[in-house]
């Protein structure tokens, strides 16, 4: 059993780690501000007995320091993030996700916690070579184009946790989910894509689709999602050589890619097939998108599997399944 923190626990992945962790029968406390999670994310497990949330701002240094307990492991997935805040809410994207990964990681190193930062392909920016793989080069345009970066400059600080872990001997380790999707994950229009055509059909609007569809995304079931992240936390040493995972990187994502077009056409046959309420005829709307947007993004999740003995299993046809299903019972429980 093991003394865990959550930053960003109430949202759609830390909501989803920390019940997994419950039920591996750890200790977990949960930080969370509620600015872009939401406390019904964690009601079902408010009332554990090994559960403890503190809402409080982690950007503050010394609410963090006065806050975080004595832990073995912190997870820390706290982010503002959203492809509509890169564009518009660039400042409050820099300052405040550079601010709690700067206040998390002197913390860690002042408990000697390991510390599980939560990256993002976003880090790589615009690459032209893909698959991404865990050691790609980063690539971003100037910064006088486009804020579109301003949330993947904050995740390019993966090169600070590197610092910590090679200067300051602080046990580090990267993960980067890819695209993570899954029941919790619906209708935010600042969101996921997964999630904003849930949304969408759900309010008999047009699934939107920038550049055509023809982008293309590797996405990934949380279920998942949830066990490489755990994976790359509680796992001591590498089953690949049996060496410290200290300072390694992990793709935490499917290496399927998936074209927008067909991901939207899929969702509403599947909808179709599961007897869900839709339009009639249900609208596929292109729109411009957003500058800087990469046209392909896939994932090479090598180093997951030989170090962490991790795949990613889940179909993104099953994963969908698995969405629409939870929303009939909602909708028959009277929940929507």
């Amino acid at each position: 059993m093991s003394r865990i923190i959550i930053t960003g626990v109430a949202g759609f992945l830390g909501s989803s780690l920390a019940e997994y962790c419950l039920e591996k029968g750890h200790i977990v406390t949960g930080f969370d501000n509620l600015s872009r999670g939401c406390i019904e994310n964690i009601e079902a497990i408010m009332s554990h007995s090994n559960f403890e949330f503190i809402e409080t701002d982690l950007t503050a240094q010394e609410q963090v320091a006065l806050t975080f307990p004595s832990a073995d492991i912190c997870f820390h997935l706290a982010a503002i993030n959203g492809t509509l805040f890169f564009h518009d809410r660039a400042l409050d994207v820099i300052s405040s996700n550079i601010s709690m990964t700067m206040n998390v990681l002197r913390q860690c190193l002042s408990t000697s916690t390991r510390l599980i930062f939560t990256s993002s392909p976003e880090a790589f920016g615009l690459v032209e070579h893909m698959p991404l793989e865990d050691y790609n080069e980063s690539k971003f345009p100037a910064a006088s184009d486009h804020q579109r970066f301003s949330y993947g400059a904050t995740k390019y600080v993966e090169e600070l946790a590197m610092h910590y872990a090679a200067r300051q001997s602080l046990d580090v380790r990267i993960v980067r989910p890819f695209n993570v999707y899954g029941p919790r994950l619906r209708g935010k229009k600042d969101g996921q894509v997964i999630g904003r055509f849930f949304g969408q059909l759900l309010n008999n609007e047009p699934l939107e689709l920038h550049y055509e569809g023809t982008h293309t995304r590797s996405f990934t079931y949380i279920q998942d999602a949830v066990e490489g992240i755990y994976k790359a936390g509680l796992l001591d040493v590498s089953l690949k050589d049996g060496k410290p995972l200290a300072g390694l990187s992990f793709n935490i994502g499917s290496d399927k890619e998936h074209k927008m077009i067909d991901v939207a056409h899929l969702l509403v046959r599947l909808c179709q097939e599961a007897d869900v309420a839709l339009p009639e005829k249900p609208m596929i709307m292109i729109e411009s998108g957003h500058p800087g947007d990469s046209s392909r993004r896939t994932c090479h999740p090598q180093a997951a599997k030989e170090h962490l003995d991790w795949v990613a299993t889940t179909t993104l046809e099953v994963g969908l399944q698995h969405m629409i299903q939870e929303l009939i019972q909602e909708v028959s429980s009277g929940a929507r």
